[in-house]
C-alpha cells in the first residue's frame, strides 16, 4: 500500500532530471520546469506560437501545446494537461523526434498519476521504441521507469522488478535518482514477500541519500519515506520495535503540516495494526484519534476511503458494534462516492484520449479518400487517354491500309495503262508495216502490168 504512494512521488521527482539531452526542446524543457510565474509562460507560448506563424514549422506548433500542458500543470488541472500532451502524442503520430517522444513521456507519466496504468503502458512503450530505433539512449531510463511503475501499479512485481533493475543499471551510484530506484526494488521484493531483499535494499537506499549534499525538499520527503519503507520491512520481520519507532517518525513528519497528512494514510494504518499486536490501548488511541482527524480532512471522494475502513475493520475486530455501525455508514458513503468519481474520470479521460484519435482518423480516413478519389480521376482520364490514343492508332491504321491500297491499285492501274499503250503501239507498227508491205505488192504488181 505504502508503495502506490511513494511510485506517485517518483513519477513526479524524476521528471525533474539532470540527464535530458542537449536540444532547444529539452532547453525549452527545462526553462519552464522550474517556472512558477505563469505569465513567464504564457510568454515563453506567445514567443513560440510567432515562430510557427512565420516558419510553419510544427516543432514550434508542439511546444506552444507543451507550454500550454505545463500551464494547465501549474493550475493543477489534469485533465487539460493529459489533452495537451495527447494532442502533440496524436498530431505526432508518425514522428520519431526526441521532442514527441518526451511528451509520450509526460502524457505516460500522467496517466500512471491518474491510475491508468494500462493506458499508460501503451504510450510507455512508444517511448522505448523510439529510444531505441530513433538513437536517444538519454530517454532509456525513463521509459523502463515508467513501464516499471505502470507494471507495480497493476501489482506484477516481478516484472517491475526487472524494469527497475534496467534503470539502476543506467544510473550514477549517487544521488536521488539512484537512491529511489533501490528503494523501488525494495518494494517489489517487499510485495514478492522477499523481506530480507527489501531491507537491504532499503537501508541502501538510506545510506545514499545520507551522502547528498545540498538537499532540497524532495530530498527530505524522499529520505522520510523511505525511511517509513524501512520500517515496514522491520515489521515483516518480526522487529516490531525497530518498526514502531520509523514509523511513528514518518508519523510525526507528516504531522507538522496540515497539507501533508494525506501522506499519513499508509503510516497510521500500519502503527494501528502493530500497537494493537502489542496491546498497547494509550498509543492505540491516540493514533485512533488521529485517523478520525485525518480522515475527516479527506471529503472529496478522490480518494478509496482507507482510513475509514481501517477504523471499520478495528471496531468489528474489537467487537464494538455501535462504533462499527457508525463507521459503516460513513466508509458506504465514502465508497460510493469513490466510485461515482472513478466513472467520471474514466468517462473524461476516455473522451479526452479518444477525441483527438478520432479526430486524427477522420482526417486521416478523409485524406485517404481524397487520395483515392484522386487516383481514380488519374485512372479514368489515363483510360480516357489510352482509349483515344487507340482510336487515333486504330483510325491512322485504317487510313494507313486504305492509302497503301490505293497507292497499290494505281500504281497497278497505271501499270495496266502502260502497258497496254505499249501493245498498241506494237500493233500500230505490225499495221503500218503491213500497209508498207501491201503498197509494195501493189507497186511490183504495177510495174509488172506496165511491162
Amino acid at each position: 500500500m505504502k508503495g502506490v504512494y511513494f511510485i506517485v512521488f517518483i513519477l513526479c521527482t524524476i521528471i525533474h532530471s539532470n540527464a535530458l539531452p542537449a536540444s532547444s526542446f529539452t532547453e525549452m524543457d527545462a526553462k519552464i520546469d522550474i517556472e512558477e510565474n505563469i505569465h513567464k509562460l504564457e510568454k515563453y507560448r506567445n514567443e513560440e506560437l510567432q515562430l510557427y506563424h512565420s516558419t510553419k514549422n510544427n516543432y514550434y506548433l508542439f511546444n506552444v501545446k507543451y507550454i500550454e500542458a505545463a500551464t494547465a500543470g501549474r493550475k493543477n488541472n489534469s485533465n487539460e494537461r493529459i489533452r495537451l500532451l495527447n494532442w502533440i502524442c496524436e498530431n505526432g503520430k508518425n514522428d520519431t523526434s526526441f521532442q514527441v517522444a518526451w511528451a509520450n513521456y509526460h502524457l505516460a507519466a500522467m496517466l500512471t498519476y491518474v491510475n491508468s496504468p494500462k493506458l499508460s503502458q501503451i504510450y510507455s512503450f512508444k517511448v522505448l521504441q523510439t529510444a531505441k530505433k530513433g538513437g536517444f539512449p538519454q530517454l532509456l531510463p525513463f521509459a523502463y521507469g515508467s513501464i516499471a511503475a505502470n507494471y507495480y501499479k497493476e501489482s506484477k512485481f516481478k516484472q517491475a522488478l526487472v524494469f527497475y533493475r534496467k534503470v539502476l543499471a543506467l544510473r550514477k551510484e549517487s544521488g536521488l535518482q539512484y537512491a529511489s530506484m533501490l528503494n523501488n526494488i525494495a518494494l517489489c521484493y517487499l510485495n514478492l514477500e522477499n523481506y530480507p531483499q527489501a531491507y537491504l535494499y532499503f537501508k541502501r537506499s538510506l545510506e545514499i541519500m545520507k551522502k547528498v549534499k545540498n538537499k532540497d525538499t524532495y530530498h527530505f520527503d524522499f529520505f522520510i519515506i523511505v525511511q517509513g519503507n524501512l520500517g515496514t520491512a522491520y515489521d515483516r520481520l518480526g522487529k516490531y520495535k525497530q518498526a514502531i519507532d520509523l514509523l511513528q517518525k514518518e508519523l510525526d513528519y507528516y504531522f507538522q503540516k496540515e497539507e501533508r497528512y494525506i501522506s499519513a494514510v499508509a503510516p497510521l494504518i500500519e502503527l494501528l495494526n502493530l500497537y494493537d499486536r502489542e496491546h498497547d490501548q494509550s498509543n492505540i488511541d491516540q493514533i485512533l484519534h488521529k485517523i478520525t482527524l485525518v480522515d475527516s480532512r479527506i471529503t472529496d471522494g478522490k480518494s478509496y476511503p482507507l482510513l475509514t475502513e481501517a477504523l471499520f475493520n478495528y471496531y468489528t475486530k474489537k467487537g464494538n458494534q455501535s462504533k462499527a455501525f457508525v463507521v459503516s455508514k460513513r466508509l458506504f458513503e465514502k465508497q460510493k462516492a469513490y466510485s461515482l468519481y472513478v466513472i467520471r474520470e474514466s468517462e473524461k479521460l476516455n473522451e479526452i484520449l479518444y477525441s483527438d484519435k478520432l479526430r486524427y482518423l477522420r482526417e486521416e480516413s478523409k485524406s485517404q479518400h481524397e487520395l483515392l478519389h484522386l487516383a481514380l480521376k488519374e485512372k479514368r482520364n489515363s483510360q480516357i487517354l489510352a482509349i483515344s490514343v487507340i482510336t487515333v492508332l486504330v483510325l491512322a491504321s485504317f487510313f494507313g491500309i486504305y492509302y497503301f491500297q490505293s497507292k497499290k491499285k494505281n500504281e497497278k492501274k497505271d501499270s495496266f495503262i502502260q502497258e497496254q499503250s505499249k501493245q498498241l503501239e506494237i500493233n500500230k507498227n505490225i499495221i503500218l508495216q503491213n500497209e508498207i508491205r501491201l503498197q509494195e505488192e501493189k507497186i511490183t504488181n504495177l510495174v509488172l502490168n506496165l511491162n
